[in-house]
């Protein structure tokens, strides 16, 4: 038949314009174009050919043997890859049938580019130009033919407008009839080879077709009642996503609130230990202090008794001595009245903790779910029959019985599970139709795709109190080390490996340095040692294309995230520059950097303006906004091309150039800390986190031009201790940017001179 790209006529505008409910039936839902090779999965839903091979391709290859559908999930079997999907023959006539309401037409008969078709011949059939309509009215062959001029197709009825299908057993054989037998569409020819008139039942095709519309019409009542209970369900669910939301919220703040008491409960109780301890501690010195001073008195006693008495029965005469003796023992009675007992004291002092008591009781602080799950509606099992029919005996349809409003009369062919049959109804064919991949012509864009411990949480928490440092009480000094650069590569130009203003790098999972080369409109790929490996997109606004790529940012998945500044949109693409997916970033008023976190979203910096607080944007992997967190203690938006981080615990780390200073928000968006100051940070350039979660911040310097480039890395541990400082070598290379490399190897770029360093690990 007619390719419907031989066509003049403008469709997409023609169609949007005349026909509105039939342009949307005839746009394919991942390129958002009018379909080119329609073909249908076991769902029933249509894309373009190369839209489903490209998703193939996403999926894991033809080897997986299945491809899900992009809107549903449905799993379909490709026994001969895409190439085994049956043609929706349906939309290729309606979109046959539009063209020729729009006028216009060229002729297909001829290779004269550009003829002007006058008529068409419905037996050929072809359109015809106005010289190959002399040829064809010439010839004594065609004189049966029945020729329709142009500008009399329009009153005809549309489905004259349709190409008979031929056997693909038999080429060239009209199909004209149904084999009941073996249900699929046979020719004559067929009849006598392969479905005999004697072991096969044999029936016209309007005859058959007729008695099984009944049964298509009841599933179509019964499906569209279902379709009715989904819309009503969907948009339940989305007042209850709503709900869930305030909830989250709300439970949130309480959960805040809580904790926060029992933190205040937990001092409270720590100053009254605390104070137990001083007091026991201080009248047990008391006891000592009274028990030691007593003791000594005691021994001076003894030393004066005992050297008396030493000295009195060695020295003195006989008459001396008894003149003391008196003495001697009236003290030794008082002494042996004041020596203290021999007991001690003990100061043996012990916590009374226990730990699994206290663990125990804060595991019982938990989020109740008073959730009580609402049945969904679903298209039930015994929609199917489990045979290759239609099972509709009963076609009377009651909302509060599901089973019934699929049961059901006739025996109606439809496909045998909601699996299809590729390879039987692929049995169908238009004259004229390519049936593998399509031609080069037909080139289609690729489509769219939280019980911590209790005193040591409290520490934390404490010791994470946003107190800025002022420059007097800054950390001890440390004194910077060098990297040296290994390594040069780039020139200014538009060849490979050469760049007109690169302006952001990002380092792959695969050990590939991604660059955008902003003046070139494209993206360079490099190995460690900077040799080029592949380049992708060009100047444009179609996907794949850029105007000005700037930020990029890897997800967890290897995945390729490109902020393309002249379209305002972001683009995702495959470790190997596959385009993937995009989204436009109109809730922004203006990018300033881009990263990924753990949780594979993407986060997008917006400067604010007019009213607009700056803040962070979170996206999910695939586009959807998710939400917005404003940063009003951050006075203005780094413009560098590293503003923004994030660690392991996917807290956001947020360039304060104004402040000298990042800000940290864990990932609910909540501000939590700063890092830094004015004593280590001089001009904040940009922020990094290298896999153990140490923070990098990338320092510059004013050169004598007034332009600022990166000339020290300044190193902090998680809780924001300072490291250690990095510097540069050679110093002022205008470098702009920074990244590391796996193995912590800092690459710089430098968008003026328009090339990179690769420096020595860190």
């Amino acid at each position: 038949m007619a390719k419907l790209s031989q066509f003049s006529v403008d469709f997409s505008e023609a169609l949007s314009s005349t026909h509105p409910e039939v342009a949307s039936l005839l746009v394919c839902k991942l390129c958002d174009r009018l379909y080119k090779q329609p073909r249908i999965l076991s769902c029933l839903h249509t894309f373009c050919y190369k839209c489903l091979q490209y998703e193939v391709l996403k999926q894991g290859g033809e080897g997986q043997g299945t491809i899900g559908c992009p809107l549903c999930s449905q799993q379909t079997a490709l026994p001969r890859g895409t190439s085994s999907l049956p043609d929706n023959h349906v939309i290729t006539k309606i979109q046959e049938a539009e063209a020729i309401m729009s006028g216009n037409i060229h002729c297909t008969n001829c290779e004269t580019a550009g003829a002007i078709a006058a008529a068409r011949c419905n037996d050929c059939p072809e359109f015809l130009c106005a010289h190959c309509l002399s040829t064809h009215n010439f010839m004594k062959v065609f004189k049966s033919h029945k020729v329709v001029p142009v500008s009399e197709l329009s009153q005809q009825d549309l489905t004259a407008f349709s190409q008979p299908l031929s056997c693909q057993t038999h080429k060239g054989k009209p199909l004209e009839l149904f084999c009941n037998t073996c249900e699929v569409l046979i020719c004559k020819r067929c009849t006598k080879d392969g479905h005999q008139e004697d072991t096969h039942e044999h029936s016209a095709i309007k005859e058959v077709w007729t008695g099984k519309l009944p049964a298509l019409n009841t599933a179509l009542k019964v499906g569209r009642e279902h379709q009715d209970k989904m819309h009503v369900r969907a948009k339940s669910l989305n007042g209850e996503l709503k709900l869930l939301e305030q909830k989250e919220e709300d439970v949130r703040g309480k959960v805040t609130d809580s904790f926060s008491k029992l933190k205040e409960l937990v001092e409270k109780r720590e100053d009254e230990v605390l104070e137990e301890l001083e007091r026991m501690v201080r009248e047990r010195k008391s006891s000592m202090f009274q028990a030691h001073t007593e003791v000594m008195q005691g021994m001076k006693k003894l030393e004066g008794f005992c050297q008396f008495t030493d000295t009195l029965v060695s020295q003195a005469s006989p008459a001396y001595g008894l003149t003391h003796y008196n003495l001697v023992a009236h003290q030794y009675q008082n002494l042996a009245a004041t020596i203290p007992p021999s007991n001690h004291m003990q100061a043996d002092l012990k916590l009374n903790w226990n730990q699994e008591e206290i663990t125990a009781a804060l595991a019982k602080i938990t989020i109740v779910d008073a959730h009580k799950p609402t049945e969904m509606p679903t298209v039930p099992q015994h929609w199917w029959n489990g045979s290759n029919n239609l099972d509709v005996t009963n076609s009377t349809s009651k909302d509060d019985d599901r089973r019934h409003s699929w049961s059901g009369v006739v025996k109606a062919g439809l496909a045998p599970s909601t699996q299809a049959s590729p390879t039987t109804l692929n049995n169908l064919s238009h004259h004229d139709t390519d049936s593998g991949a399509s031609s080069g012509e037909d080139n289609v864009d690729s489509p769219a795709q939280v019980a911590r411990g209790t005193r040591a949480y409290y520490d934390k928490v404490q010791k994470e109190k946003d107190k800025r440092p002022s420059a007097k009480s800054a950390e001890k000094p440390v004194f910077p080390h060098k990297v040296e650069a290994l390594h040069k590569f780039g020139s200014p130009g538009s060849g490979a490996g050469q760049f007109l203003f690169p302006h952001s790098i990002a380092a792959g999972h695969n050990g590939l340095l991604y660059i955008s080369d902003g003046q070139n409109h494209r993206i360079q790929a490099f190995d460690r040692k900077g040799k080029p490996q592949f380049t992708f997109g060009k100047k444009g606004k179609g996907r794949g294309m850029f105007i000005q790529p700037t930020y990029l940012a890897v997800s967890p998945d290897d995945h390729l995230f490109v902020r393309d500044k002249g379209s305002k949109r972001v683009q995702e693409f495959s470790n190997k520059g596959q385009f993937i997916n995009q989204f436009f970033m109109d809730n922004l008023h203006g990018a300033r950097g881009m990263t990924c976190d753990r949780r594979g979203r993407i986060l997008i910096v917006d400067k604010g303006d007019d009213g607009y607080h700056q803040g962070v944007a979170f996206y999910s992997p695939s586009g959807a906004l998710l939400k917005k967190v404003s940063c009003p203690n951050i006075p203005k938006m780094t413009v560098y091309a590293n503003p923004v981080a994030t660690n392991s615990k996917n807290e956001i780390f947020i360039c304060d150039h104004v402040s000298h200073c990042l800000r940290v928000y864990n990932e609910h968006g909540r501000y939590v800390r700063q890092v830094g100051n004015e004593a280590t940070i001089d001009v904040l350039m940009g922020v990094l986190v290298d896999p153990d979660d140490n923070i990098i911040v990338l320092n510059g310097i004013t050169t004598v031009t007034g332009h600022n480039c990166i000339d020290e890395l300044v190193r902090y541990r998680v809780d924001g201790a300072l490291l250690d400082k990095i510097t540069l070598s050679p110093s002022k290379q205008s470098i702009n940017t920074l990244n590391l490399l796996e193995g912590r190897y800092p690459v710089g770029i430098s968008n003026s001179k328009n090339w990179c360093l690769l420096y020595g690990r860190i």
